[in-house]
C-alpha cells in the first residue's frame, strides 16, 4: 500500500550528457508532480565547464515562472537533486552514467524510475505512475515503455491509442509489419 501514501518517495534517475534540456526536464518533473516533495533525483551530469548546470537552469526557470517565492522553491527542490558531475571529456557513454546512477539510489527508495534528460511529464504524473504500478498486482512489477515524441501524444497511432513499440528483428526474415494491430479500441 506504499503507493497510496503521500510520503512515498519516487527516486528518479537521470543521465545527462551536455543536454541543455536537462534543467527543463527537472522543472517539468517537479512542477507537474502532484506531490513534488516526494520526488528525489539522482543526476549524473556530464558537462563542459561552459554548459549550464541542470539545477541552475531549474532555478532560473522557477524564477522566470514563479517570481519572488522562487528562491525558496529553488532551494527546496534543488536540495532534492543529488548530482554526480563528470567532465564531458571523461564521459564513457550512457551505460557508464547509468551504472553510476545505480549506486546513487538510497536504500529507503520506495519506487525508482529512470528517464532521459530531455523529458516532459503529464500533470500528476507521480500519482498516475504509482497507480499504474499498483494495477500490476505484483510487488515486483516493472513498468517500461519507449516514450513517444511529445508531438504524438493524444494522436491515434496504428488505428488505436498506444505507445509506440520498438521491434528488433535479428533474423533475415522480412516481416510485412512488426506489430500487428491489437483487437482493442479503435480511433
Amino acid at each position: 500500500d506504499a503507493w497510496r501514501k503521500n510520503e512515498t518517495r519516487v527516486q528518479v534517475l537521470i543521465a545527462s550528457f551536455r543536454d541543455d534540456l536537462c534543467g527543463r526536464t527537472l522543472f517539468n518533473l517537479f512542477t507537474k508532480a502532484s506531490l513534488p516533495d516526494r520526488i528525489r533525483v539522482s543526476l549524473v551530469q556530464q558537462n563542459e565547464k561552459s554548459d549550464e548546470d541542470c539545477v541552475s537552469k531549474l532555478c532560473r526557470l522557477l524564477k522566470a515562472e514563479g517570481g519572488d517565492g522562487a528562491g525558496s522553491l529553488c532551494a527546496r527542490l534543488g536540495g532534492q537533486v543529488r548530482t554526480y558531475s563528470v567532465p564531458a571529456r571523461a564521459a564513457r557513454g550512457p551505460v557508464f552514467a547509468r551504472a553510476i546512477q545505480s549506486r546513487m539510489v538510497p536504500d529507503d527508495a520506495d519506487f525508482c524510475m529512470q528517464i532521459d534528460s530531455h523529458m516532459d511529464f503529464a500533470p500528476s504524473w507521480d500519482r498516475h505512475l504509482l497507480r499504474f504500478w499498483a494495477e500490476t498486482n505484483n510487488e515486483y512489477g516493472v513498468l517500461t515503455t519507449y516514450v513517444a515524441d511529445k508531438r504524438e501524444l493524444g494522436k491515434c497511432l496504428n488505428g488505436h491509442f498506444e505507445v509506440p513499440h520498438l521491434c528488433q528483428v535479428t533474423s533475415r526474415v522480412i516481416l510485412s509489419h512488426c506489430c500487428p494491430p491489437a483487437g482493442g479500441h479503435r480511433c
